[in-house]
């Protein structure tokens, strides 16, 4: 049980957007129909799927939602399958169906820290785990639990976790005296197929440092951000996506997205230097996401030749 399921009508979307927006700002893990169910799913069994799948159901109501036919179906499925179930109730003048008057309802149209509050006490567990990293501290400096060394390439590295969710997770790679903040460049390296290890690291290192040694001018300290996961329950040497799972895809592209917030927020001219091995929809997902707001290179990946950079793409900000 990993997340939060969101049931509405879509004429509340624009309300319904702003909640959702302030979740994933506290990094719960949310599941919304608009962003998670992929083009050619059958969506019935997509959030059938979601809705098993999730700790919290939580259903918007208002006088649209109470003459949906598909909110009325996810509301009997959440309750058959047990599920915690929190109404927001968007309008008073609509009276809550029997089912859901017997819970305990939160009356608003705006966010508020009730809604925290009720998540926490029902699923502890559905917020993104971040680590207290300091970026402007070198790596042997930081006191966060789990910190690794690695050796990749033949050099030693400091592996510290950064992020663990429900099925990903996101950890810092640098050289010991490095610090993070002051990196200009980072090494956005993304795998959710193909085999658990550092194997990616290694050959994303290894062309960086041949670019380096072409130009030695731009050379600095390697900052690794390697993103992975899920791993697959059948194989756990084996990083892979269960394509008719969407709360991998959501999970997975939430992750992606705060870390690479983490590492902006202070500092919006780095440039990613980024390594994909994943599925192409994922792919895809994440790169309408990211060339909205970094800077990145892009690398492709080639049997028996390895990575060769494609592509650099500026930063667009929203008009």
């Amino acid at each position: 049980m990993s997340h939060v399921f969101i049931s509405y009508s879509r004429k509340d979307k624009v309300v319904v957007g702003k909640f959702v927006e302030a979740l994933r700002k506290q990094d719960f893990i949310v599941w919304q129909d608009v962003s998670n169910i992929s083009a050619g799913d059958d969506w019935r069994q997509a959030i059938y799927r979601a809705i098993e799948e999730a700790a919290v159901f939580i259903i918007f109501w208002s006088q649209s939602a109470s003459l949906s036919a598909v909110v009325k179906e996810e509301i009997d499925y959440a309750i058959a399958q047990n599920k915690p179930i929190i109404p927001i109730w968007l309008e008073k003048d609509t009276p809550l169906s029997a089912d859901l008057a017997i819970r305990n309802a939160i009356l608003t149209r705006a966010f508020t820290p009730k809604l925290t509050e009720a998540l926490l006490n029902t699923a502890p567990r559905i917020q993104r785990q971040i680590s207290e990293l300091n970026l402007e501290l070198p790596m042997t400096s930081q006191t966060v639990p789990d910190i690794a060394r690695q050796i990749i390439g033949g050099k030693e590295y400091v592996v510290i976790p950064l992020i663990q969710s429900a099925y990903s997770k996101a950890v810092v790679i640098a050289e010991a005296n490095t610090i993070p903040a002051r990196a200009k460049r980072i090494q956005l390296m993304v795998q959710c197929t193909g085999a658990v290890g550092y194997g990616m690291v290694n050959d994303a290192f290894s062309i960086i440092q041949k670019e380096d040694a072409e130009f030695p001018d731009e050379a600095e300290p390697l900052v690794g951000l390697y993103i992975t996961g899920p791993t697959d329950l059948a194989d756990p040497t084996k990083y892979t996506i269960d394509v008719k799972n969407v709360a991998h895809y959501s999970d997975l592209n939430d992750t992606i997205q705060k870390a690479i917030y983490l590492f902006t927020m202070n500092d919006r001219n780095k440039v990613f230097q980024l390594f994909l091995q994943m599925l192409v929809d994922i792919a895809f997902l994440f790169g309408v996401e990211a060339n909205r707001w970094i800077k990145f290179q892009l690398y492709r990946i080639e049997r028996g030749v390895g990575y060769t950079r494609i592509m650099d793409i500026g930063e667009r900000l929203p008009q």
